[in-house]
Protein backbone atom coordinates (compact mmCIF):
# COMPACT_ATOMS: atom_id res chain seq x y z
CA UNK A 1 0.00 0.00 0.00
CA UNK A 2 1.49 3.33 -1.11
CA UNK A 3 2.32 5.96 1.50
CA UNK A 4 0.08 8.99 1.25
CA UNK A 5 1.52 12.01 -0.53
CA UNK A 6 0.41 15.56 -1.46
CA UNK A 7 -2.89 15.23 -3.32
CA UNK A 8 -4.30 17.25 -6.20
CA UNK A 9 -7.98 17.01 -7.10
CA UNK A 10 -10.21 17.51 -10.12
CA UNK A 11 -12.28 20.70 -9.88
CA UNK A 12 -16.05 20.20 -9.61
CA UNK A 13 -17.82 23.04 -11.43
CA UNK A 14 -21.20 24.37 -10.30
CA UNK A 15 -23.47 26.33 -12.63
CA UNK A 16 -25.20 29.27 -10.93
CA UNK A 17 -27.34 32.25 -12.07
CA UNK A 18 -24.65 34.67 -10.85
CA UNK A 19 -21.58 32.87 -12.24
CA UNK A 20 -19.38 33.63 -15.23
CA UNK A 21 -16.11 32.55 -16.85
CA UNK A 22 -13.64 34.33 -14.54
CA UNK A 23 -12.21 31.11 -13.07
CA UNK A 24 -11.03 30.11 -16.54
CA UNK A 25 -9.43 33.50 -17.13
CA UNK A 26 -7.86 33.78 -13.66
CA UNK A 27 -6.62 30.24 -13.10
CA UNK A 28 -6.87 28.58 -16.50
CA UNK A 29 -9.54 26.18 -15.30
CA UNK A 30 -11.25 24.19 -18.04
CA UNK A 31 -14.75 25.50 -17.42
CA UNK A 32 -17.53 24.55 -19.86
CA UNK A 33 -18.07 27.01 -22.69
CA UNK A 34 -21.23 29.12 -22.55
CA UNK A 35 -22.09 28.07 -18.99
CA UNK A 36 -22.22 30.41 -15.98
CA UNK A 37 -19.84 28.76 -13.52
CA UNK A 38 -20.22 30.32 -10.08
CA UNK A 39 -18.29 27.81 -8.01
CA UNK A 40 -15.41 25.40 -8.41
CA UNK A 41 -15.34 22.89 -5.54
CA UNK A 42 -11.69 22.11 -4.98
CA UNK A 43 -11.60 19.93 -1.84
CA UNK A 44 -14.86 18.24 -0.83
CA UNK A 45 -16.08 15.04 0.80
CA UNK A 46 -19.88 14.90 0.50
CA UNK A 47 -22.38 12.40 -0.89
CA UNK A 48 -23.43 14.76 -3.69
CA UNK A 49 -19.86 15.75 -4.60
CA UNK A 50 -16.52 14.12 -3.86
CA UNK A 51 -13.02 15.17 -4.87
CA UNK A 52 -11.32 12.91 -7.40
CA UNK A 53 -7.55 12.50 -7.01
CA UNK A 54 -5.51 13.55 -10.08
CA UNK A 55 -1.98 12.44 -9.22
CA UNK A 56 0.10 9.51 -7.95
CA UNK A 57 -0.84 5.94 -7.03
CA UNK A 58 -4.33 6.95 -5.87
CA UNK A 59 -5.19 8.74 -9.13
CA UNK A 60 -8.86 8.14 -9.92
CA UNK A 61 -9.83 7.42 -6.31
CA UNK A 62 -11.95 9.73 -4.18
CA UNK A 63 -11.21 11.66 -1.03
CA UNK A 64 -14.07 9.70 0.58
CA UNK A 65 -12.23 6.43 -0.04
CA UNK A 66 -9.12 7.72 1.71
CA UNK A 67 -11.23 8.98 4.62
CA UNK A 68 -12.74 5.50 5.00
CA UNK A 69 -9.55 3.50 4.53
CA UNK A 70 -6.78 5.77 5.88
CA UNK A 71 -8.24 8.51 8.08
CA UNK A 72 -5.36 8.54 10.56
CA UNK A 73 -2.74 9.06 7.86
CA UNK A 74 -4.84 11.79 6.29
CA UNK A 75 -6.02 13.72 9.36
CA UNK A 76 -3.62 12.77 12.14
CA UNK A 77 -4.81 12.82 15.75
CA UNK A 78 -8.10 14.51 14.83
CA UNK A 79 -9.34 11.40 12.98
CA UNK A 80 -11.68 10.37 15.81
CA UNK A 81 -13.55 13.71 15.63
CA UNK A 82 -14.35 13.68 11.92
CA UNK A 83 -16.30 11.03 10.03
CA UNK A 84 -16.00 13.09 6.84
CA UNK A 85 -13.19 15.36 5.73
CA UNK A 86 -13.91 18.38 7.93
CA UNK A 87 -13.51 21.27 5.45
CA UNK A 88 -14.86 22.26 2.05
CA UNK A 89 -12.75 24.56 -0.14
CA UNK A 90 -14.05 26.31 -3.25
CA UNK A 91 -13.37 29.17 -5.64
CA UNK A 92 -16.28 31.53 -6.36
CA UNK A 93 -16.85 33.75 -9.40
CA UNK A 94 -19.31 36.51 -8.48
CA UNK A 95 -20.31 37.91 -11.87
CA UNK A 96 -23.86 38.63 -10.71
CA UNK A 97 -25.09 39.18 -7.16
CA UNK A 98 -25.28 36.35 -4.62
CA UNK A 99 -28.51 35.85 -2.72
CA UNK A 100 -28.78 37.39 0.74
CA UNK A 101 -28.28 34.32 2.89
CA UNK A 102 -27.43 32.93 6.30
CA UNK A 103 -26.06 29.64 7.63
CA UNK A 104 -26.90 27.71 10.82
CA UNK A 105 -24.53 26.73 13.61
CA UNK A 106 -23.87 23.13 14.67
CA UNK A 107 -26.65 23.02 17.27
CA UNK A 108 -29.39 24.22 14.91
CA UNK A 109 -28.13 22.20 11.92
CA UNK A 110 -27.95 18.93 13.85
CA UNK A 111 -31.43 19.42 15.29
CA UNK A 112 -33.14 20.53 12.06
CA UNK A 113 -31.03 19.20 9.18
CA UNK A 114 -29.06 16.27 10.64
CA UNK A 115 -25.89 17.95 9.39
CA UNK A 116 -23.08 20.20 10.53
CA UNK A 117 -23.38 23.96 10.77
CA UNK A 118 -21.49 26.27 8.48
CA UNK A 119 -18.72 28.61 9.57
CA UNK A 120 -17.06 30.11 6.51
CA UNK A 121 -14.57 32.72 5.37
CA UNK A 122 -14.02 34.52 2.07
CA UNK A 123 -10.56 35.49 0.86
CA UNK A 124 -10.66 38.07 -1.93
CA UNK A 125 -8.48 36.77 -4.77
CA UNK A 126 -9.45 39.54 -7.22
CA UNK A 127 -11.76 42.53 -6.95
CA UNK A 128 -12.80 45.05 -9.57
CA UNK A 129 -12.89 48.70 -8.41
CA UNK A 130 -15.92 49.32 -6.19
CA UNK A 131 -16.56 45.65 -5.46
CA UNK A 132 -18.41 44.98 -2.23
CA UNK A 133 -19.70 42.33 0.12
CA UNK A 134 -22.32 42.41 2.86
CA UNK A 135 -21.40 40.95 6.25
CA UNK A 136 -24.01 41.40 8.98
CA UNK A 137 -26.51 44.15 9.73
CA UNK A 138 -25.79 47.82 10.28
CA UNK A 139 -25.29 48.83 13.90
CA UNK A 140 -28.61 49.53 15.57
CA UNK A 141 -30.77 47.48 13.18
CA UNK A 142 -32.89 45.05 15.21
CA UNK A 143 -33.79 41.56 14.02
CA UNK A 144 -37.47 42.47 14.32
CA UNK A 145 -37.13 45.51 12.03
CA UNK A 146 -34.99 43.52 9.57
CA UNK A 147 -37.62 40.76 9.44
CA UNK A 148 -40.37 43.29 8.66
CA UNK A 149 -38.28 44.70 5.82
CA UNK A 150 -37.73 41.23 4.40
CA UNK A 151 -41.44 40.46 4.59
CA UNK A 152 -42.52 43.48 2.56
CA UNK A 153 -40.17 46.41 2.72
CA UNK A 154 -38.72 46.05 -0.77
CA UNK A 155 -35.12 46.07 -2.02
CA UNK A 156 -34.24 49.59 -0.82
CA UNK A 157 -35.53 48.95 2.71
CA UNK A 158 -33.68 45.64 2.91
CA UNK A 159 -30.42 47.17 1.68
CA UNK A 160 -30.71 49.98 4.23
CA UNK A 161 -30.35 47.34 6.98
CA UNK A 162 -27.18 45.74 5.63
CA UNK A 163 -23.51 46.29 6.46
CA UNK A 164 -21.85 46.92 3.07
CA UNK A 165 -18.04 46.62 2.89
CA UNK A 166 -15.88 47.73 -0.02
CA UNK A 167 -13.24 45.04 -0.59
CA UNK A 168 -9.94 44.61 -2.41
CA UNK A 169 -7.59 41.75 -3.22
CA UNK A 170 -6.13 40.20 -0.09
CA UNK A 171 -9.07 41.02 2.21
CA UNK A 172 -10.52 38.32 4.47
CA UNK A 173 -14.19 38.26 5.50
CA UNK A 174 -15.18 36.01 8.39
CA UNK A 175 -18.81 34.81 8.25
CA UNK A 176 -19.93 33.02 11.42
CA UNK A 177 -23.30 31.24 11.53
CA UNK A 178 -26.25 33.58 11.86
CA UNK A 179 -24.56 36.36 9.84
CA UNK A 180 -26.54 37.63 6.83
CA UNK A 181 -24.18 38.02 3.87
CA UNK A 182 -24.00 38.47 0.14
CA UNK A 183 -21.54 39.74 -2.48
CA UNK A 184 -21.79 42.00 -5.51
CA UNK A 185 -20.30 41.42 -8.94
CA UNK A 186 -16.66 41.72 -9.96
CA UNK A 187 -15.19 39.34 -7.38
CA UNK A 188 -13.14 36.16 -7.38
CA UNK A 189 -13.21 34.58 -3.93
CA UNK A 190 -11.68 31.62 -2.15
CA UNK A 191 -14.19 30.18 0.31
CA UNK A 192 -13.11 27.95 3.19
CA UNK A 193 -15.91 26.46 5.27
CA UNK A 194 -17.11 23.62 7.41
CA UNK A 195 -18.16 20.57 5.45
CA UNK A 196 -21.77 21.66 5.10
CA UNK A 197 -23.97 22.79 2.23
CA UNK A 198 -26.83 24.38 4.22
CA UNK A 199 -27.83 27.81 2.97
CA UNK A 200 -31.00 29.68 3.87
CA UNK A 201 -31.87 32.42 1.38
CA UNK A 202 -33.79 35.36 2.75
CA UNK A 203 -33.81 37.55 -0.38
CA UNK A 204 -32.64 36.90 -3.95
CA UNK A 205 -32.98 40.20 -5.82
CA UNK A 206 -36.08 39.19 -7.81
CA UNK A 207 -34.87 35.77 -9.01
CA UNK A 208 -37.12 32.71 -8.90
CA UNK A 209 -35.06 30.54 -6.55
CA UNK A 210 -36.65 29.28 -3.31
CA UNK A 211 -36.57 31.55 -0.25
CA UNK A 212 -36.13 30.14 3.29
CA UNK A 213 -37.10 33.19 5.33
CA UNK A 214 -38.62 31.30 8.29
CA UNK A 215 -35.51 29.17 8.85
CA UNK A 216 -33.18 32.11 8.18
CA UNK A 217 -34.81 34.21 10.88
CA UNK A 218 -34.96 31.25 13.27
CA UNK A 219 -31.21 30.82 12.85
CA UNK A 220 -30.46 34.51 13.40
CA UNK A 221 -32.67 34.74 16.50
CA UNK A 222 -31.43 31.40 17.87
CA UNK A 223 -27.76 32.37 17.58
CA UNK A 224 -28.42 35.91 18.83
CA UNK A 225 -29.91 34.45 22.02
CA UNK A 226 -26.82 32.29 22.61
CA UNK A 227 -23.30 33.28 23.51
CA UNK A 228 -21.84 35.04 20.47
CA UNK A 229 -19.76 32.99 18.07
CA UNK A 230 -16.04 33.73 18.04
CA UNK A 231 -15.33 36.50 15.56
CA UNK A 232 -11.56 36.43 15.36
CA UNK A 233 -9.83 38.75 12.92
CA UNK A 234 -6.47 38.82 11.11
CA UNK A 235 -3.51 39.18 13.42
CA UNK A 236 0.23 38.68 13.44
CA UNK A 237 2.77 39.30 10.73
CA UNK A 238 5.87 37.11 10.71
CA UNK A 239 8.74 38.18 8.46
CA UNK A 240 11.97 36.23 8.14
CA UNK A 241 14.84 36.37 5.67
CA UNK A 242 13.01 33.85 3.50
CA UNK A 243 9.25 34.19 3.90
CA UNK A 244 6.46 36.50 4.99
CA UNK A 245 3.65 34.79 6.88
CA UNK A 246 0.41 36.58 7.72
CA UNK A 247 -2.16 35.07 10.08
CA UNK A 248 -5.46 35.79 8.32
CA UNK A 249 -8.01 34.12 10.55
CA UNK A 250 -8.33 31.88 13.60
CA UNK A 251 -11.71 30.44 14.58
CA UNK A 252 -12.94 27.27 16.24
CA UNK A 253 -13.23 25.38 12.91
CA UNK A 254 -10.11 26.34 10.95
CA UNK A 255 -7.04 28.57 10.74
CA UNK A 256 -5.97 30.45 7.60
CA UNK A 257 -2.53 31.89 6.88
CA UNK A 258 -0.98 33.66 3.90
CA UNK A 259 2.57 32.78 2.85
CA UNK A 260 4.53 34.91 0.36
CA UNK A 261 7.99 33.73 -0.64
CA UNK A 262 10.47 33.47 -3.47
CA UNK A 263 12.83 31.29 -1.41
CA UNK A 264 12.55 27.80 0.06
CA UNK A 265 10.14 27.39 2.98
CA UNK A 266 9.81 24.27 5.17
CA UNK A 267 6.83 23.66 7.44
CA UNK A 268 6.39 20.93 10.05
CA UNK A 269 2.84 19.67 10.58
CA UNK A 270 0.93 17.39 12.93
CA UNK A 271 -2.35 17.48 11.00
CA UNK A 272 -3.28 17.99 7.36
CA UNK A 273 -2.65 21.27 5.51
CA UNK A 274 -4.54 22.54 2.47
CA UNK A 275 -2.36 24.76 0.26
CA UNK A 276 -4.21 27.10 -2.10
CA UNK A 277 -1.92 28.67 -4.68
CA UNK A 278 -2.99 32.23 -5.50
CA UNK A 279 0.08 33.41 -7.47
CA UNK A 280 3.27 31.88 -8.83
CA UNK A 281 4.43 28.31 -9.23
CA UNK A 282 6.66 26.02 -7.17
CA UNK A 283 7.66 22.47 -6.35
CA UNK A 284 6.45 20.83 -3.14
CA UNK A 285 9.00 18.42 -1.68
CA UNK A 286 8.07 15.73 0.82
CA UNK A 287 9.05 12.30 2.14
CA UNK A 288 12.47 11.24 0.85
CA UNK A 289 12.82 14.07 -1.63
CA UNK A 290 9.82 13.39 -3.85
CA UNK A 291 8.40 16.45 -5.56
CA UNK A 292 5.10 17.77 -6.94
CA UNK A 293 4.64 20.88 -9.08
CA UNK A 294 1.93 23.37 -8.09
CA UNK A 295 0.64 26.44 -9.93
CA UNK A 296 -1.80 29.30 -9.37
CA UNK A 297 -5.32 27.89 -8.94
CA UNK A 298 -4.14 24.55 -7.52
CA UNK A 299 -5.30 23.23 -4.16
CA UNK A 300 -3.00 20.61 -2.65
CA UNK A 301 -3.87 18.50 0.39
CA UNK A 302 -0.81 17.62 2.49
CA UNK A 303 -1.63 14.50 4.60
CA UNK A 304 -0.71 14.52 8.28
CA UNK A 305 1.49 11.44 7.97
CA UNK A 306 4.11 13.37 6.00
CA UNK A 307 4.93 15.49 9.11
CA UNK A 308 6.52 18.23 6.99
CA UNK A 309 6.77 19.68 3.50
CA UNK A 310 9.03 22.09 1.66
CA UNK A 311 7.99 24.79 -0.80
CA UNK A 312 10.60 25.55 -3.46
CA UNK A 313 9.37 28.54 -5.52
CA UNK A 314 10.13 28.96 -9.21
CA UNK A 315 8.74 32.49 -8.99
CA UNK A 316 7.28 34.67 -6.25
CA UNK A 317 4.49 32.59 -4.70
CA UNK A 318 1.47 33.52 -2.66
CA UNK A 319 -0.08 30.54 -0.91
CA UNK A 320 -2.98 30.32 1.51
CA UNK A 321 -2.58 27.61 4.14
CA UNK A 322 -5.62 26.17 5.92
CA UNK A 323 -5.61 23.67 8.78
CA UNK A 324 -7.53 22.66 11.90
CA UNK A 325 -7.00 24.71 15.06
CA UNK A 326 -6.23 21.70 17.24
CA UNK A 327 -3.39 20.62 14.97
CA UNK A 328 -0.82 22.87 13.25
Amino acid sequence: MATLYPLKFKSIFKETPWGGNRLGKTFGKDIPSGVKIGESWEVVDREEANSLILNGPYQGETLRKLMVERPGELLGASRSRHARFPLLVKFIDVTGRLSLQVHPNDVYAKARENDEGKVEAWYVVQAEPGSWVVCGLKAGVSLEFFEKCLEGGGKDKIESCLNFLTVKSGDIIFIPPGTPHTAGDGLTLLEVQQNSDITYRMYDWNSNRPIHLKKAMEVMKFISAQEKERRDRPSGLSVTDKVKVLSLLECDKFIMESVETDEAYTRKISGFHILTFINGNCDIYYGKGEGLEANAGDNVLIPAILESYKIQPKSVCKILTTYLPELG
